[in-house]
């Protein structure tokens, strides 16, 4: 099938998903679309909604296990759609940011401004759309704040009406807020999301404190090798975790730090995290996580719930 000309300038067919993901796996999108405005996004989505073909999304590919089969159908990807703007007023400071907007970015922006949202943002990869599809947060119990509920003021989604496609805003309060999830405002695609902080609360060391941060995590992540993140949320929640311990001190006390499956390793540094080796398949990474999953419910019956989605043909693997 050949593309108009309404989306050929940013839309390609075949294309390997393995640069746009944190893992570096998967297969090939039929398509893929890497609009740079909201019109292109919704010119992207129109077509597809009038050719019948799946659609999927992806940002930056920060908490995403794409299939080595590939995905089929269009895969509108919001990296490009990552404009800042500064819509501050005299009380409180406004970033007005494209869905592909990078955290690590967002963050220099408080960061300027001395503010405290730039320190939990400085431990979280992917990008803002991600923050509020999971809720995004850090584990540190001192920090304010530590998740993206508390930041965010209101997101725009592009959704169905009928035959058509219309945008729509959600307020914060509009949103079902829960650990590392967020509802009530799907389905649809999250194409822009405002974070608010009031400018009085300053941080005067909060420079310090972010490179201390910084420095901490990367004495305890293997931020070398291309992971996702963390792969499971902390089951602090879980009758059976007695002991409320993390996520990564149960695989590790279920002796699985280090453990490898083809190239893909629990890491040695931190168990809540499954890194790529080097060449690593999808499967090998679907392989080394399911094991955890299963010996951490063997021996102390607690659930480990993933904190990533799985894209793409996984049919008779999962």
């Amino acid at each position: 099938m050949s593309l108009p000309d309404s989306i050929s300038s940013f839309t390609n067919e075949d294309v390997c998903l393995k640069k746009f993901n944190s893992w570096k796996v998967g297969g090939k999108a039929d398509y893929l679309a890497l609009p740079k405005t909201f019109d292109e996004a919704k010119k992207a989505l129109q077509w597809a909604k009038s050719e019948s073909i799946e659609v999927s999304f992806l940002g930056c590919g920060s908490n995403v296990l794409i299939s080595d089969r590939g995905v089929k159908g269009l895969v509108l990807c919001t990296k490009k759609l990552s404009a800042i703007e500064d819509t501050s007023c005299n009380e409180f400071f406004r970033l007005r940011c494209g869905a592909g907007a990078l955290k690590f970015k967002v963050m220099r922006r408080f960061l300027k401004e001395s503010l405290a949202p730039a320190l939990f943002l400085s431990g979280l990869p992917g990008d803002v759309a991600a923050g509020v599809v999971m809720n995004a947060g850090v584990s540190e119990k001192e920090l304010h704040p530590k998740e993206f509920v508390q930041v965010v003021e209101s997101i725009k989604v592009l959704k169905e009406k009928g035959s058509v496609l219309e945008e729509y805003q959600f307020l914060n309060k509009d949103i079902v807020w829960s650990y590392r999830k967020s509802q009530g405002w799907g389905p649809g695609l999250i194409t822009e999301v405002t974070l608010v902080w009031p400018k009085k609360d300053k941080v005067s060391d909060i420079s310090e404190r972010v490179l201390e941060a910084q420095n901490l995590r990367k004495s305890k992540q293997p931020l070398d090798l291309p992971s996702c993140g963390s792969v499971f949320t902390n089951p602090y929640n879980d009758p059976n975790n007695t002991e409320k311990k993390s996520a990564g001190a149960l695989i590790e006390a279920a002796g699985l730090k280090g453990y490898e499956y083809g190239r893909a390793e629990i890491s040695r540094k931190h168990a809540n995290f499954i890194v790529n080796k080097g060449e690593a398949s999808a499967l090998d990474l679907h392989c080394a996580l399911s094991l955890a999953q299963e010996k951490v419910r063997h021996m102390f019956d607690v659930n480990l719930v993933a904190e990533f989605r799985y894209l793409g043909d996984w049919e008779g693997l999962l």
